[in-house]
C-alpha cells in the first residue's frame, strides 16, 4: 500500500540516485585518469591516452546529464520502470567484462559498479510499484468522489422533482378550491333564479286572481 512514508522514501531514493549519478559523473568528467587507474587492470590502465580520457569524460558528462534529469523530474511509475530497465545494458557490461569472455579487463573494484547498477534497478522498480499503487488509489478515490457527486446530483434532482410535485399539488388544490367556489356561486345563482321564478309565479297567480 502506498503510504505517505513510502512515497517520501520514493522521493529520497530518487534524490539518492541522482546524487550518486552526479558525483560519479563529475569524477569521470574531472578526473578520468584516476577512474581508469582504479577500475581497470594494470594491463589496460597502462594504455590510457587522450582518447580514452575523452571517452571517460564523455561518459561522465552523460551521467551528470542523467542525474540532472533524474533529480529535477516529477517521476512517474512508467518513468521509474523505464529507468530501472535501462540498467540491464549496464549489468550486461559488468558481466561481459567482469565474468564473461572479456574477463580480465576490469578489476574487482568494478564489481561495486555492478552492485550500484543492481541498486538502481531494484530501487527504480520498487518506486514504480509504489507509484502504481498510489495511482490506483487516486483512481479509486476519483471514482468514489464521482459516485458521491452523482448520488448527490440524483438526490438534488429527486428533491427538485418532489418540490415540483408539491407545487403542482398546491396549484391543483388551489384550482380545486376555485372550482368549488365557482360551483357555490353557480349554486347560489341557481337558487336566486329559482326564488325569482317562484316570486314571478306567485305574482302571476295574484294578477290572475285580481
Amino acid at each position: 500500500m502506498a503510504t505517505p512514508q513510502r512515497l517520501e522514501t520514493v522521493r529520497r531514493l530518487q534524490t539518492t540516485m541522482a546524487t550518486a549519478y552526479a558525483g560519479l559523473g563529475a569524477w569521470c568528467l574531472l578526473r578520468p585518469q584516476s577512474v581508469i587507474a582504479l577500475g581497470f587492470t594494470p594491463r589496460y590502465a597502462a594504455i590510457s591516452n587522450v582518447t580514452t580520457r575523452l571517452f571517460a569524460r564523455c561518459f561522465g558528462a552523460q551521467a551528470m546529464t542523467c542525474a540532472l534529469v533524474l533529480g529535477t523530474s516529477d517521476m512517474t511509475a512508467f518513468s521509474f520502470t523505464a529507468f530501472g530497465l535501462a540498467m540491464v545494458p549496464y549489468l550486461g557490461w559488468n558481466l561481459w567484462f567482469g565474468a564473461g569472455p572479456r574477463k580480465g579487463m576490469i578489476n574487482s573494484w568494478m564489481w561495486l559498479d555492478c552492485v550500484g547498477n543492481l541498486f538502481f534497478m531494484g530501487a527504480s522498480l520498487w518506486c514504480a510499484k509504489v507509484l502504481r499503487e498510489e495511482d490506483r488509489r487516486d483512481m479509486k478515490s476519483r471514482r468514489e468522489k464521482k459516485e458521491v457527486q452523482r448520488e448527490k446530483k440524483e438526490e438534488q434532482k429527486e428533491k427538485k422533482e418532489s418540490h415540483k410535485e408539491k407545487r403542482e399539488g398546491q396549484r391543483d388544490k388551489k384550482d380545486g378550491q376555485k372550482d368549488g367556489q365557482k360551483d357555490k356561486r353557480d349554486k347560489k345563482e341557481g337558487q336566486r333564479e329559482k326564488k325569482e321564478g317562484q316570486r314571478d309565479k306567485k305574482e302571476g297567480q295574484r294578477d290572475k286572481k285580481e
